[in-house]
């Protein structure tokens, strides 16, 4: 009962740790999404000439970019989950909305293209980022887990 009970906990910890890790993996997501539109919108205001809310609408897939970006555009301020993300990365969603479609093509591109280096530059952050402490938390889970296994055996 004691080896059951214990394997239990091991997976549970291992899990606990795989869950606290997500942090990490939602981040990444947030801003490659935010990354792929922006490259999306650059193209559009160069060539393409839709507009946001018909690229928005063409989106099959539904994220948490894509939903906090459709609020932001109706003119509400965006409040993103604290544990995830920081008062910069809201800044940054709020004014890209607030300046995105307001202005000429050519500064739009201007914008977008400075953007696109500073979501870029955030995006491989998020991916060292993720790479170093993902793993770090599920195998800290494990351990854990095992050493409470031992304690009880």
């Amino acid at each position: 009962m004691k080896i059951f009970f214990g394997l239990i906990l091991v997976i549970g910890c291992t899990y606990s740790g795989y869950f606290l890790s997500q942090k990490y993996t939602r981040r990444k997501d947030y801003y490659s999404n935010f990354y792929r539109f922006n490259k999306q919108v650059l193209n559009e205001v160069s060539f393409g000439k839709k507009s946001i809310i018909s690229i928005l609408s063409e989106k099959k897939e539904k994220n948490e970019f894509y939903d906090l970006l459709e609020y932001s555009l109706n003119k509400k301020k965006v409040l993103l989950p604290e544990k995830i993300f920081n008062e910069d990365d809201a800044t940054l969603l709020n004014e890209y909305c607030s300046i995105l479609g307001s202005g000429d093509s050519l500064s739009q591109k201007r914008y977008l293209s400075g953007i696109d280096d500073r979501v870029e530059r955030i995006l491989k952050e998020c991916t060292e980022t993720e790479k170093r402490y993902k793993n770090l938390y599920v195998k800290m889970g494990f351990f854990i887990g095992l050493m409470i296994f031992i304690i009880i055996i």
